[in-house]
């Protein structure tokens, strides 16, 4: 899975008299999108499928370091995609693994909301 987070943020706010520093970074429009990969079982059926009907989904992303409950040694993050729509690009049989699928994502907006949420689970208190 690979997942691309565009914020569009501008990076030409220098100023006369900054001092040739940013003054600010104006907000851009978000933007998310990815791609997946993997060998074709019902699950990755079910996601060609929603793919070809234009059905929207959403995706779930968790990497953990042990149990992931956010204690020390057992960190965790998670990236939810909760607005998204795929887009088959191929379903091929190769070597001896089966048959393989490649799909591309992209985001959209519903309701004013992106549809992304990052949740990091560490021992750190704040950042």
């Amino acid at each position: 899975v690979s997942v691309k987070i565009d914020n569009e943020l501008g990076d030409s706010s220098r100023v006369i008299g900054g001092g040739g520093e940013a003054q600010g970074f104006p907000e851009g429009r978000g933007a998310v999108s990815g791609s997946m990969a993997g060998l074709l079982t019902t699950a990755g059926q079910a996601l060609i499928d929603k793919g070809f009907a234009g059905t929207s989904t959403s995706l779930k992303i968790t990497l953990k370091h042990g149990s992931g409950d956010g204690s020390a040694g057992n960190e965790s993050i998670e990236f939810m995609l909760d607005n998204i729509a795929f887009k088959p690009k191929s379903s091929e049989v190769s070597g001896v693994n089966g048959r393989e699928f490649s799909m591309d994502f992209d985001g959209f907006e519903s309701g004013g909301n992106l549809g992304l949420k990052i949740t990091i689970k560490n021992a750190i208190a704040t950042m």
